[in-house]
């Protein structure tokens, strides 16, 4: 089989019925993301996968870490003009953390028992985010569109679209 790993997790989680949205910033991964789609897995090739990854045992969810400050991340944004955006109502930042803290809701969904077969959600602060139906000033939760599954498969299917 010649295709990327990322093509062949993609393929796998389309065979079970799920829709992904993977994030990238640049077009050639998101080309290659969208060929997982053309990507067709034979009764062995499945085998092999849930012999190493069970059905149930591999999920994917979506987590916000927080605002971390003491990291590079903002690295290449120009300080001022965040802090102008800050300043002017139009950015609500939730309070800062620690790298750790940051990292506490990543372990929790690779390792708690408490997340096993939750798919598809979306996380901050070691809990499921409570949807919300207005974003304006908001520092936490999850638009109620995001968790929508019809929205998702038409999301995939304008950027399959898009990318020939």
């Amino acid at each position: 089989m010649n295709v990327t790993p990322s093509q062949l997790a993609l393929a796998w989680v389309l065979h079970q019925g799920a829709v992904a949205i993977p994030g990238t910033k640049r077009r050639r991964y998101l080309e290659e993301n969208v060929a997982a789609a053309e990507v067709t897995l034979t009764t062995g090739d499945i085998a092999a996968i849930e012999a190493v990854a069970p059905h149930g045992v591999v999920t994917a969810n979506a987590l916000m870490p927080g605002n971390i400050a003491d990291t590079s991340l903002a690295r290449h944004m120009d300080m001022q003009q965040v802090a102008d955006f800050i300043a002017s109502g139009e950015l609500a930042l939730p309070p800062q953390k620690t790298v750790e803290q940051g990292a506490a809701t990543s372990v929790l969904l690779a390792a708690s028992p408490t997340v096993e077969g939750v798919i598809g959600r979306y996380f901050e602060d070691c809990a499921q985010a409570e949807p919300v139906a207005e974003r304006a000033g908001a520092v936490a939760g999850v638009a109620r569109y995001a968790l929508d599954r019809e929205n998702a498969a038409r999301l995939w299917a304008v950027s399959e679209a898009l990318v020939g």
